[in-house]
């Protein structure tokens, strides 16, 4: 779900299970919105961005999950997609590049049961696992602090 308000944007997207509820699949979608929720409390000002990753990836193998490879968080205000670009959902030594107060940022972890990496269907929109296995995804949007960051897409 995107939305603008004054030419700013925010982004939030959550997973949810239709219309069956299994135990192992409400375990991957809470786990997903859990790791979110970790990720969002750890940052401020000064933080690392791969730190994102690191905890985003440690979360999903300690429960037995992956992380979806090729999609990431991103930077966000007057358009959708801004810097800082590609903060990546796995740990990279080499990303040197560091949060600051007032920057605004999405987290949003894509955990799965199997693959590593979605595909784009011949639609060019919709996005899928190859293997049929199981991906839950939750986002929110937040504002870097000193302290605490404000979460912008809490409904």
């Amino acid at each position: 779900m995107m939305f603008e308000l004054g030419g700013y944007f925010a982004d939030a997207g959550h997973s949810f299970q239709v219309p069956l509820y299994t135990p192992s699949l409400t375990r991957l979608y809470q786990h997903t919105h859990n790791t979110m929720m970790k990720v969002i409390s750890s940052l401020r000002h000064g933080v690392k961005l791969n730190e994102i990753g690191r905890i985003i990836q440690s979360e999903a193998r300690k429960s037995g999950y992956k992380v979806i490879m090729n999609l990431c968080s991103h930077g966000i205000g007057r358009s959708l997609h801004e810097t800082p670009n590609d903060i990546l959902p796995f740990y990279n030594k080499d990303d040197k590049r560091v949060l600051k107060e007032g920057m605004v940022i999405t987290i949003e972890p894509f955990l799965t049961t199997g693959a590593e990496y979605a595909v784009e269907s011949p639609d060019g929109w919709t996005l899928c696992v190859p293997d049929n296995s199981f991906c839950a995804q939750h986002e929110h949007t937040i504002i870097i602090t000193r302290d605490q960051p404000i979460i912008t897409t809490v409904a």
